[in-house]
């Protein structure tokens, strides 16, 4: 009953699964899936950290305008326009509402208007902020905000090269010798209704050459997109979702999932179905993102484009 860990101990458990042969030949990926392994991985730890910068970002509102938070999304170009011309209530103290617009002369899309600006203004005037280390916290505002659009601009250009990547056609079936005519395995995936680019990027980043899994189920359990179980004698309780898997390709197909409920007809019918079985909406999504899955491998395996008909034959 002793857990009792050492070199000694795991040679020799090494030792017996070579000895009966309960083992399998290691995995190692190729060039191409390498390189986008370490651009998307790269990519999620810059967004990771870019989380952080606008968290730092609200706190700082939260003191120095906290209405502002409540009239527009601070995240959004305007929001940081205006955020970086007037970090904080108090800065707004000399503006009028021309001044204001003259800063969305050059932002294309937007639909800031005066009356819009005119409640800005409103809102400074009435905010809660007392004014104290006002330019301070406005170099601390603008500083963050300088941050932020760094790593932005980082990102584009990783995604730019994931995207490139992709469309470098390197990534493909090893298992097929001769390549169907038409469409590449990529452009394939990509006519799953609701399955962005990030999301081929994320899975056949993490997973390598999908032939390389003998059966669908193989490859969810290798996702870690199972439940939970456990038993003994006559009980028996599912728990949460299996914490294996990469975290990142479980988290892109949850987003498709959700995009899928807008895209894709047939995967919203699933989801109305789990639903009406009585899953909540989270179970209903990851259902969803199983079934994404399953699509994602037979695409890869037969490299054909999606066909519904071929998918949902219930």
């Amino acid at each position: 009953m002793k857990k009792v860990k050492n070199d000694n101990i795991d040679s020799l458990v090494i030792a017996l699964f070579l000895k009966d042969g309960k083992y399998s030949s290691g995995y190692v990926t190729d060039d191409e899936y390498q390189s986008l392994r370490t651009l998307y991985r790269n990519r999620a730890s810059i967004q990771s950290d870019m989380k952080e910068v606008k968290k730092r970002i609200l706190t700082q509102i939260t003191v120095t305008f906290p209405e502002f938070e409540s009239f527009t999304n601070p995240f959004t170009i305007s929001g940081l326009a205006l955020l970086d011309k007037y970090p904080t209530a108090h800065h707004y103290k000399h503006s009028s509402v021309d001044r204001i617009m003259k800063i969305f002369a050059h932002i294309q899309g937007n639909n800031f208007n005066k009356d819009k600006a005119l409640k800005l203004l409103e809102l400074s005037r009435e905010s809660i902020y007392s004014g104290k280390a006002k330019e301070a916290r406005a170099i601390a505002i603008r500083s963050t905000i300088r941050l932020l659009k760094m790593y932005l601009s980082e990102i584009d250009i990783i995604e730019a090269e994931i995207l490139s990547l992709l469309d470098k056609k390197g990534i493909n079936n090893s298992s097929l010798d001769e390549l169907p005519a038409g469409n590449t395995l990529i452009d394939n995936l990509k006519t799953i209704p609701g399955v962005s680019d990030k999301t081929v990027a994320a899975v056949i980043s993490e997973c390598g050459d999908l032939t390389r899994f003998p059966s669908i189920p193989k490859f969810v359990g290798y996702l870690g997109l199972f439940p939970t179980e456990n038993s003994s004698g006559n009980s028996k309780s599912i728990g949460h979702l299996s914490k294996r898997g990469s975290s990142l390709v479980k988290h892109a197909l949850y987003l498709s999932a959700t995009s899928c409920l807008i895209h894709n007809k047939q995967m919203k019918q699933l989801y109305d179905t789990k639903r009406s079985q009585g899953k909540s909406k989270k179970e209903a999504l990851v259902a969803v993102s199983r079934k994404l899955a399953t699509v994602i491998y037979s695409i890869f395996k037969y490299n054909t484009p999606y066909n519904p008909n071929r998918v949902f034959t219930n």
